[in-house]
Parts: structure tokens; C-alpha cells; sequence
């Protein structure tokens, strides 16, 4: 995705943009339309954007095993210098990309598609109170209640209950 900045201004503008997530370079696990808010500061030195995107996912939770569609939301800050490579910053910085003083246009594709990854929480639920399948029967406790009992056997230790019981008499 292109934003065009020779015609701009030095100030601040907002900038929308909305559609399908193959625009802008985004496939699976996303699906559907994407938004994208920017706020761009010009300056004669530097270009800094302020974006929210916002965003949908086929996930599967990892606690039910439920296939869902969640929201995504990701608000990123990067910063693009115009002009020479400055020595005293870091080339690892992720937040700095530099471009020709004469730039007229910045892509941000790369940026969009690591945010948004970024954005894919590591622990997904299909809701915050998910209550998972149940360990002996496997049901879908969200969906059903199952009659299994709530103890917690592990019966790998039977071994060492049974030495502890004879201990005790």
C-alpha cells in the first residue's frame, strides 16, 4: 500500500482507507474487509504515521477448539527520515525506515503485514470465559455439561497412594 506524500503539506492529516485484506498484501488467517486509520505528520525531515487497523480472523480457540471469527485491532507508530541514514540510530530499530529526500510516495505494506501478525494474540479464546473440553469425556463444556466426575485422578501415582495408605495403619 502507497501513500503518496509529495503532494502534502507539512502538518498533520488523516488518512482512511478500507477493503478487501488482499489489497494490502494480507491472506490467511485474515478474512474480509480491513479499516485503517492514519495519521500523518510532515515535516521537511521526516514522516511520522499514527496507524489503527482493524481487522477480522478465522482462529480456532485453544481451549474449545472452536472455529471462530475474531476481531483484530493493531495500532502501530513508525517513523520514516527523509534524507541520509543517520549513524547514531540503530539499523534494527523497527519503528525507523529511511527514504530518499525527494521520496514522493512511502509503502507501508511491510509494516501492515508484521502489525498485523503481531496483532494475533498467543493465547486465542473464542470468549474471555471459555470453559474448554472436559479431560475425560471431551465435551464441549461451553455446550453441554458432562457427568464426569470433577476429581482429578492421575493414576500414574495409584503406586505411591497405596505405599502412603499401608504407611498410615
Amino acid at each position: 500500500m502507497f501513500i503518496k506524500i509529495s503532494n502534502l503539506n507539512d502538518a498533520t492529516h488523516e488518512l482512511f482507507y478500507a477493503g478487501k485484506i488482499q489489497e494490502i498484501g494480507l491472506n490467511s488467517p485474515f478474512c474480509d474487509d480491513y479499516k485503517l486509520k492514519i495519521d500523518l505528520s510532515k515535516s521537511h525531515l521526516q514522516v511520522i504515521i499514527v496507524a489503527e487497523l482493524e481487522l477480522k480472523a478465522k482462529l480456532n480457540c485453544d481451549r474449545c477448539q472452536f472455529d471462530f471469527i475474531g476481531n483484530i485491532e493493531q495500532k502501530f507508530e513508525h517513523v520514516y527520515i527523509l534524507g541520509n541514514k543517520l549513524s547514531e540510530l540503530d539499523d534494527d530499530d523497527l519503528n525507523i525506515s529511511y527514504l530518499s529526500a525527494d521520496a514522493d510516495k512511502i509503502n507501508i505494506s511491510k509494516e501492515i503485514i508484521d502489525y498485523s501478525n503481531l496483532a494475533i494474540p498467543i493465547k486465542i479464546l473464542c470468549k474471555e470465559g471459555c470453559k474448554g473440553l472436559c479431560y475425560q469425556c471431551g465435551i464441549n463444556l461451553n455446550e453441554k455439561i458432562c457427568n464426569c466426575s470433577d476429581e482429578k485422578k492421575d493414576y500414574r501415582w495409584n503406586v505411591l497412594l497405596e505405599l502412603k495408605n499401608k504407611l498410615s495403619n
